[in-house]
């Protein structure tokens, strides 16, 4: 595994559903934890919104990105 270049990420997800469930959190430090945290969270939303097979696709897609750039920093 690469170290990575990112050196800080913030990333604030807020959403409330028709039930009136409502989430907001913020994201953020250094680690890779800290920015899976935050994909988690989306698919969750999305998850909730009834996008399931769209999470897994654009998983699939940040995979594909990452093989593709790996040792790239542009």
């Amino acid at each position: 595994m690469t170290t990575s270049t990112i050196t800080s990420c913030r990333i604030a997800i807020e959403f409330e559903s028709a039930s009136g469930y409502a989430s907001q959190q913020t994201f953020a430090g250094d680690s890779h934890t800290d920015m899976l945290a935050a994909f988690r969270e989306l698919g969750r939303i999305l998850c909730i919104a009834g996008k399931g097979v769209e999470v897994i696709e654009t998983a699939a897609e940040v995979k594909a990105a990452v093989q593709r750039d790996v040792g790239r920093n542009d």
